[in-house]
């Protein structure tokens, strides 16, 4: 209905666009809004702001007829209240309000509603009105259409005021130009009046021009006259239009671009019309109006009414009275209510209910004093379901500081009131023990025995029973079993087994089902399942069944078949919604009859508590039974190094221990206590980080010697165990400067090499870092025993049984990683690890990039791979590139010469390679001769330790471009890569 209306009224704007008079068009509006809305009286007023105490109505139209115009006062009178609050809507008793106002009085109106006709320069020019002998029910479409009718009214309005400013305009000019050689003056003067740019023109050459146009365009007057204006003033992409309206005596007012003499364009409004001049010669005088305010504030309301209709939180306008005027489409999202339903109500309907009555007087008090006010109230939705919402209401104020309306914005808060109902309910029940549930099992045993007794008593007397039946707090159904039993007599004749045969014959069991005859439900039935109408859950009741519920109802029919007067049993139900519901039935067949009372008592929420406890029973036990294995775990690890000590100490005392062996006690106590030290800061450690009593004491350190020194440290452990290790820097010793703790950065990564190392006993580690998002990654790779995807995580937490697995293998207390996590959180950073079985694991430490020197820009300018299977050497070599020579490039290291040539075969672009000429797999000599093969301008510098004539040659011979020996030479080796750069 709503969308036909407005068709409608769009319909008839374009039939009348084009009325080309005023007076006719606003007898057709008063015509077409009367017999749109039924309304017996249509008015139309002109507002003038120097008589701001009258408004003359120029169409009045009531039961059909055009009345004789008249002029009104607005003081007292609803069209007063329109033209200060730009619309007014009394949906009925409009002269309670007005009992003094005649014209009302002589209508007998019984509603109102006005709109204001507001002119381009943002005043009210107009009023369009409807008045009713009866209340006006569906205010907000009307409203909607009065918007749209009042976009056209007004413009008509305006087009009639200018035109009757214009006529006496023209006939002041007629005046002018009769007495012209007596003052010319006079004219221009005239012309210079008006706000209005004005041009007189003959096809497009200026004649004149007043003040305003020169004003509006930014011209002087010399620059105007005589030239073609419409190149002057108009973009070319208009000039077809021009020349177009120019064929019309008259032009309506239409929008357009104009051009300013410093190339602006903004939006304006042209009018234009054909007058004869004095020397009887057709000319033309155009108007400009600039509309860039009006453009302005109309993208500003359009973006305006957008954010409010958009808004996350419901928005209610009201006005003084507290009557609904406005409602976004949140609102109806809230409580359910369509627009239509509240708008022009008084606010009460939504039933919103403060805390107390002194919140209530609180509010009015603050409102009406102008401020803003914030609170919490609840409500009801129109289905009935509660809801909370965080209110905030705001009194708006016009430009002479009155207050015309209250803004509220109200934030739905249910989820949360219900979040912090339930978590105080979850702990109340957390604080229960299972004796309490014990208690509470015999309490609804007894309370079902009761009950039972209570349905066998409710069958000797029916109005008892109906009363009971209807009021009872638990869940009753009355069924008919007849056809069911006749069914099971039938069956048992036939079979021997009936269990058996109901297990292997679910149709059999379906047709039972089907069978069963609901007779009466009572309420809380209704309620527990979420239906609404006894009929709906009667017709459709198996609806509510699932697996477990059909595994119950077999057990039923075996009951039935053994003729037991009772069965009680554990089960479930489908809600309405589709939720699950864990449940206590018990079945009492009357006796001499096939009626079964069955009492259902939902038991969900103590299946959930109990699920709960059990959980937190289990989570207790096993973090209970994890402490004692680590307590055993490090009394074994302490007594295995103090068993060292004690033992070897007692053998130093013997005189006799030749020099040899003594030295070799005293190493083997060294590294027992240097183990039980490790031990003994773990354990230090990780207490110290339990208690939060650890704090960060940043520093200025060089990232690049932190690893370096790590490296050092563990490179001759990893030698030990033969497992190379290998470094990647991704920064110069500036850059990689930064503000940082450096011993919890130590305690970090020296836990995660002891890690790598432990459980790496074939391949490699890689030990490096990289900057990422303004981040320090860095990271451990190596190729050891790997960690199960699902145990990633629990690793870092103590007292795990990831971690204890992994450190039966090699020893340790396990908490390494622990220790590890919690520093990396001190320093604001974050760590994880990927991995897979069998596959290694890479631990990543990512911390804030905290530079000491802001203003160093990371860039690479060369590529150069190095060739070397000592990682001693290629960190020499890395060192002389970056630190000594200060070149910009980035290094890729391999280690035998078949990596060198699949690096140079897929790598686009590597700037130089340094050789080394002894490697396994692949020598230098042999990987040269590959790559010059397959990109001979890749300079090759040989490096090593032969220095022979004959290795020489043997070098050159394969392709080097350079040789430089073994040990380095500084200076040399500076020379011989910026020859190679120059290259």
């Amino acid at each position: 209905m709503q969308y036909k209306l407005l068709d409608k009224t769009l319909q008839f704007i374009e039939k009348n666009r084009n009325t080309p008079s005023s007076h006719e068009f606003f007898k057709n509006v008063s015509k077409f809004l009367a017999s749109l809305f039924q309304i017996n009286t249509v008015l139309v007023g002109k507002y003038n702001r120097k008589s701001p105490k009258n408004i003359e109505i120029i169409t009045h139209l009531t039961n059909n007829r055009f009345l004789v115009n008249s002029i009104l006062e607005i003081e007292n009178s609803p069209f007063k209240n329109c033209i200060t609050n730009n619309s007014c809507m009394y949906s009925e008793k409009i002269l309670q309000v007005f009992p003094q106002n005649k014209l009302l009085k002589k209508l007998k109106a019984e509603s109102f509603m006005g709109i204001t006709l507001w002119g381009t320069q943002g005043k009210p020019i107009g009023l369009l009105s409807l008045v009713d002998t009866k209340p006006i029910a569906d205010t907000k479409i009307i409203k909607d259409i009065l918007k749209i009718i009042a976009i056209k009214a007004s413009k008509v309005l305006e087009q009639n005021l200018y035109n009757t400013i214009l006529s006496s305009k023209t006939k002041d000019l007629n005046l002018v130009r009769v007495k012209i050689e007596e003052s010319e003056s006079k004219f221009k003067k005239l012309s210079n009046l008006t706000f209005e740019g004005i041009l007189i023109h003959n096809n497009g050459v200026a004649i004149d021009v007043n003040l305003s146009f020169l004003k509006m365009f930014g011209f002087k007057r010399e620059e105007v006259l005589g030239n073609d204006i419409t190149k002057l003033i108009y973009p070319y992409k208009f000039h077809n239009n021009i020349y177009k309206n120019r064929a019309n005596k008259y032009t309506l007012p239409y929008e357009i671009e104009g051009i300013r003499k410093d190339g602006s364009i903004f939006p304006i409004e042209v009018e234009a019309r054909n007058i004869i001049s004095e020397d009887n010669k057709p000319i033309r005088v155009t108007a400009f109006r600039d509309i860039s305010n009006r453009k302005k504030a109309e993208a500003e309301n359009k973006k305006l009414l957008n954010a409010v209709e958009q808004s996350a939180n419901t928005i209610i306008i009201t006005d003084l009275e507290g009557n609904i005027e406005y409602t976004n489409s949140k609102f109806t999202e809230l409580t359910g209510f369509q627009p239509e339903e509240v708008i022009g109500k008084d606010s009460i309907v939504l039933n919103l209910k403060p805390q107390n009555k002194k919140d209530f007087e609180d509010l009015l008090s603050t409102i009406k004093s102008g401020n803003i006010w914030k609170g919490q109230f609840d409500s009801f939705t129109k289905e009935g379901l509660l809801y909370w919402v965080q209110i905030t209401i705001t009194p708006l104020k016009n430009s002479e500081g009155q207050i015309i309306n209250y803004l509220a914005i109200l934030e739905d808060i249910t989820e949360k009131k219900n979040d912090e109902k339930k978590l105080t309910e979850a702990y109340r029940i957390i604080q229960q023990n299972e004796e309490y549930l014990k208690n509470k099992n015999k309490e609804l045993k007894f309370l079902t025995n009761e009950l039972s007794n209570k349905n066998k008593l409710v069958v000797e007397s029916k109005n008892r029973f109906h009363k009971l039946f209807e009021q009872s707090p638990v869940s009753l159904w009355e069924e008919d079993f007849s056809k069911i039993k006749l069914l099971l007599n039938k069956k048992k004749k036939e079979i021997k087994n009936l269990k058996e045969y109901l297990n292997h014959n679910p149709d059999f069991v379906i047709q039972c089902l089907s069978n069963l005859k609901v007779l009466n439900v009572n309420d809380f039935t209704l309620r527990l399942l979420g239906i609404e109408k006894k009929e709906e859950l009667i017709n459709n009741f198996n609806k509510n069944f699932n697996k477990r519920t059909i595994e119950t109802f077999k057990n039923t029919l075996l009951a039935l078949a053994s003729n037991k007067k009772e069965f009680t049993s554990e089960t479930e139900f489908v809600k309405g919604n589709g939720e699950i519901i864990k449940a206590i039935i018990k079945l009492n067949i009357i006796e001499k009859s096939s009626i079964v009372i069955v009492s259902i008592i939902n038991i969900s929420e103590i299946k959930k508590i109990q699920y709960e406890l059990t959980k937190a029973k289990e989570k207790a036990e096993e973090s209970d039974r994890l402490k004692t294995e680590f307590l055993n775990n490090m009394s074994h690890e302490i007594r295995t190094p103090m068993n060292g000590i004690l033992g070897f100490s007692q053998l130093l005392n013997n005189p006799d221990l030749d020099f040899k062996k003594r030295n070799n006690f005293i190493n083997i106590i060294q590294n027992c206590g240097t183990q039980l030290l490790h031990i003994i800061d773990d354990i230090i450690e990780i207490s110290r980080l339990g208690t939060k009593q650890v704090k960060v004491n940043e520093d200025k350190i060089c990232l690049n010697d932190v690893i370096l020194e790590l490296f050092s440290i563990f490179d001759i452990k990893a030698k030990e165990n033969k497992t190379p290790i290998y470094l990647k820097k991704a920064l110069t010793d500036k850059q990689s400067t930064i503000f940082i703790d450096k011993t919890k950065l130590n305690k970090i990564l020296s836990n995660l090499l002891e890690n790598a190392l432990k459980f790496t006993n074939e391949g490699f580690i890689e030990f490096g870092y990289y900057l990422e998002n303004n981040s320090i990654v860095i990271y451990i790779k190596d190729t050891g025993i790997g960690i199960q995807k699902e145990k990633q995580q629990l690793i870092f937490e103590r007292f795990t049984q990831a971690e204890k697995e992994l450190t039966k293998k090699v020893g340790g207390l396990g908490l390494g990683l622990s220790i590890a996590k919690e520093n990396t959180e001190l320093l604001g950073g974050k760590i994880s690890v990927t991995s897979n079985i069998n596959a290694g694991a890479t631990f990543f430490v990512n911390i804030p990039y905290k530079p000491v020197y802001n203003n160093v820009k990371i860039k690479n300018k060369y590529t150069i791979l190095i060739a070397e299977d000592e990682e001693v050497n290629y960190l020499y070599i890395e060192t002389l590139l970056k630190d000594i020579l200060k070149l910009n490039c980035n290094t890729i290291h391999v280690k035998n010469g078949k990596e060198a040539v699949n690096i140079c075969k897929n790598k686009t672009k590597i700037d130089a390679v340094l050789m080394d000429i002894k490697m396994p797999i692949m020598d230098g000599i042999e990987a040269t001769k590959h790559i010059k093969k397959q990109n001979p301008n890749i300079p090759i510098i040989a490096q090593t330790a032969y220095t022979t004539t004959k290795e020489k040659n043997k070098a050159f011979l394969a392709g080097c471009d350079e040789f430089i020996s073994k040990p380095i030479n500084k200076e040399k080796f500076k020379k011989i890569i910026m020859r190679i750069i120059k290259k």
